[in-house]
């Protein structure tokens, strides 16, 4: 009588168990796309998102993704085509990472979402649209808190896109609303056109270092991306640039990943941002989750069309994915 009790409970709880299961396997399907460069570090972290998603239960969803990989070279052309050609297949969103970085191509993309009404999510910057959302967050307000607490009234602004001249404007803008004491007179723009020709970009920093010549503090915002970054800390070292004098601020948020050696005893003195504190304990996971999942998968290409080194810090855009696809 007591084993069959015991038999009819067991039987009882495994039913229930099944129940769940099922119920768990029966998580609204939702078709969403990512739109990526063959071997980039968007396409690892997209896939990377969907499974983190997918394998966690209490998830009220169950994503099906739906890839379109791109080989280079490729145009703002082949890019629309290939969103529409998504957006046909009727997916919810539609998922880009490096794509976005490119002022043409992004253009190109947010204006299809809103023809298309097919929501486009970039882990990139820039202005939202109707149908556009950029999840890399602007930095202009915390470099105008810096600015302000630092007391810079005069500083050098250098900036390897014509993107982020724009970004000066709205730096200037927010210091002028906050009543700086910063004179606009002060404030010298030095483009450097994504340091394509190395001797322009070298010709270019020797110019601004003989103009700040006779500065007791030569005072420098820094506007570039993670591989730019990087060239410019070497760039600057080579000519001489990193002397303690000089005082570098850097507009993104990566100075954390550059290679400071030459700048450690110099004087020097940097500042910058971070996307994410690396002492967090749930930081700590997502990036060993991620280092668990990259090294089990085809080793993201060192150079994509875009410039992304595979020594930069992949699980930034890991983790804004991994934020998108769950935050859609």
């Amino acid at each position: 009588m007591r084993s069959r009790a015991l038999f009819t409970l067991i039987t009882g709880l495994a039913a229930v168990y099944c129940v769940v299961a099922v119920e768990s396997d029966r998580r609204k399907e939702i078709p969403i796309a990512g739109m990526f460069e063959a071997g980039s570090v968007g396409e690892s972290a997209f896939s990377f998102a969907v499974y983190s998603y997918n394998r966690n239960p209490r998830n009220p969803f169950y994503l099906l993704p739906k890839l379109s990989i791109l080989s280079p070279p490729h145009d703002a052309i082949t890019v629309l085509d290939r969103f529409c050609e998504l957006a046909a297949d009727n997916v919810l969103a539609v998922f880009v990472s490096e794509l976005a970085f490119r002022s043409e191509v992004s253009q190109v993309l947010s204006n299809a979402a809103t023809a298309t009404e097919v929501p486009l999510i970039t882990t990139a910057g820039g202005q939202r649209r109707s149908f556009t959302q950029n999840l890399m967050p602007t930095t202009t307000a915390a470099l105008a808190d810096v600015l302000v607490y630092e007391n810079w009234t005069r500083f050098s602004y250098l900036t390897t896109s014509i993107e982020g001249v724009g970004r000066l404007t709205d730096l200037v803008e927010e210091l002028e609303a906050r009543k700086s004491n910063f004179s606009l007179a002060e404030v010298t723009v030095h483009y450097v056109g994504g340091l394509t020709d190395q001797q322009v970009v070298l010709d270019t920093l020797f110019s601004l270092d003989s103009a700040l010549e006779k500065r007791k503090c030569r005072r420098l915002v820094i506007d570039s991306r993670v591989e730019e970054t990087r060239r410019l800390m070497r760039l600057f070292s080579k000519i001489g640039m990193n002397r303690g004098e000089y005082e570098f601020l850097f507009s993104s948020v990566n100075v954390a990943d550059a290679d400071l050696t030459d700048y450690i005893y110099s004087g020097t003195k940097l500042a910058g941002f971070r996307l994410m504190d690396p002492e967090r304990s749930d930081v700590q996971q997502f990036m060993a989750d991620w280092n668990g999942w990259s090294s089990r998968g085809p080793t993201v290409a060192s150079d994509t069309a875009s410039g992304q080194s595979a020594s930069s810090p992949a699980f930034y855009h890991a983790a804004l994915m991994a934020d998108a696809v769950a935050l859609f």
